[in-house]
C-alpha cells in the first residue's frame, strides 16, 4: 500500500500550477507552446534560425535551477518545515542505479522514439 502525505499533494498541486502558469505565459506572450522535446531538438541540431538563444536560455535555466535546488536540499533530498517533510528529490543513495550504460542508452532511445511518435512531449502539449 502506498502512503501519501498531505505535503505530497500540496507540492504536486503547486508544481502543476507553476507549470501551467509558465506554459500559459509563454503561449500568450510569444505564441509558442512550451514543448521541451522541441526545444531540446533545436539545441542538439544547433539550429540558429529557430530561436536558438531563447531556447538555450530556457534549457540552461531549467538545468541550473534543478541543480541548485538539489545542492541546497543536500543529499537528504528535503527539509523538515513545521511538521511537513518536504522532499523534492529522492535521497542520493536512491538515485544511484546498477543499470549498465547500455541500458541508459536503450532507455533514452526508446523515450526519444516515443516522443517522436507522440508528436512531442507533454510539458506544454499535455498541460
Amino acid at each position: 500500500m502506498v502512503h501519501i502525505e498531505a505535503s505530497d499533494l500540496i507540492l504536486a498541486l503547486v508544481g502543476g500550477v507553476i507549470i501551467g502558469l509558465a506554459t500559459t505565459i509563454n503561449l500568450t506572450t510569444y505564441g509558442r507552446i512550451t514543448g521541451n522535446s522541441g526545444i531540446f531538438n533545436t539545441l542538439i541540431k544547433f539550429d540558429m534560425r529557430s530561436g536558438f538563444r531563447w531556447k538555450y536560455s530556457f534549457f540552461s535555466g531549467l538545468i541550473a535551477a534543478s541543480y541548485s535546488l538539489f545542492m541546497i536540499m543536500g543529499k537528504s533530498g528535503g527539509w523538515e518545515i513545521k511538521g511537513f517533510n518536504i522532499i523534492l528529490f529522492d535521497k542520493y543513495e536512491e538515485n544511484i542505479s546498477d543499470l549498465h550504460i547500455v541500458g541508459w542508452i536503450i532507455g533514452g532511445f526508446l523515450v526519444g522514439v516515443g516522443t517522436k511518435m507522440g508528436n512531442g512531449c507533454t510539458s506544454g502539449h499535455g498541460v
